[in-house]
């Protein structure tokens, strides 16, 4: 479990702004339930952003809803685990809440088959580039071959370019976006309506989508390499046509060079001469 960029809250700040009006109270008095414990950091950077009533607190999230315990809260916001069950677990909940939800969610998650039943209830805010991720000191085990100690040593130096002493480690290993819903305060599409006519104005470069099929991505929410690749492949057929008529007429140049080369290679020395002076041997 990793903690968030506090760049990921603020994109979602204007929608819980608009929460809080509508329920008829203030950013800092809207009840906020983060269920998944992680550092607490998710506390700090809502509190920056004005939002000062934040509940989240090293508890099993499972049990607190076993024991009939959730926290009173106006909205639930949260980034899960990612692994094992916790979204498919947190998606039921979520269902059954009748709060609003913001769920920060890995695109390979959000396109599980169990996440397809739940997806019609959400929108999506995407990002204009990947968010990063925090791993706390000691959250996770050292991970490669301990014997390795050139390895080792590579990627702790690297791993220390990318750390805080508070924060941690940091690291974008997936492109991630929010699973938001508003309902039953009101529907979605009165949200993404207001968003799209600016009454509800988030930062430069974040988008929103009713459909998950209609999510397009970033190049930069792509690995460098991938990018690199796929903008190497031609855009069309006839590109790629053309691009193999070069090669094919590359290669024909690489053999007729080839052959000229082989042939000043066997031709005889000396002006057709086989003499090893240099002498016509006929004359």
């Amino acid at each position: 479990h990793c903690e968030r960029s506090h760049v990921a809250y603020a994109h979602i700040a204007p929608i819980l702004t608009y929460i809080a009006e509508q329920i008829g109270t203030t950013p800092s008095n809207l009840r906020i339930y983060d269920p998944y414990y992680c550092a607490g950091t998710v506390v700090q950077h809502l509190n920056k952003l004005g939002f000062e009533n934040v509940y989240n607190q090293p508890e099993d999230f499972y049990q607190v809803i076993q024991d009939g315990c959730v926290p009173q809260h106006d909205v639930l916001l949260t980034n899960p685990p990612y692994s094992g069950d916790h979204f498919e677990r947190l998606l039921k909940f979520c269902s059954e809440n009748n709060k609003p939800a913001l769920l920060l969610i890995p695109d390979h998650l959000s396109k599980k088959k169990y996440a397809q039943d739940y997806r019609d209830r959400y929108f999506f805010l995407t990002p204009a580039e990947r968010y990063f991720y925090w791993t706390p000191e000691g959250l996770r085990p050292n991970e490669g071959n301990d014997g390795d100690d050139q390895k080792k040593s590579k990627k702790e130096k690297k791993s220390n370019q990318h750390k805080n002493l508070m924060l941690g480690t940091r690291n974008s290993p997936f492109a991630s976006h929010w699973f938001i819903c508003t309902n039953p305060l009101f529907p979605n599409k009165k949200v993404i309506s207001l968003i799209q006519s600016e009454e509800i104005k988030l930062l430069d470069g974040c988008n929103v989508f009713d459909r998950h099929e209609d999510i397009v991505q970033s190049n930069s929410f792509r690995k460098r390499k991938e990018t690199q690749q796929n903008e190497s492949k031609p855009e069309c057929a006839d590109q790629q046509q053309q691009q193999e008529e070069e090669e094919e007429g590359q290669r024909k140049r690489r053999k007729k060079k080839k052959k000229r080369v082989q042939k000043e290679k066997c031709a005889p020395v000396n002006g057709g001469t086989d003499a090893v002076d240099g002498s016509n041997p006929f004359f």
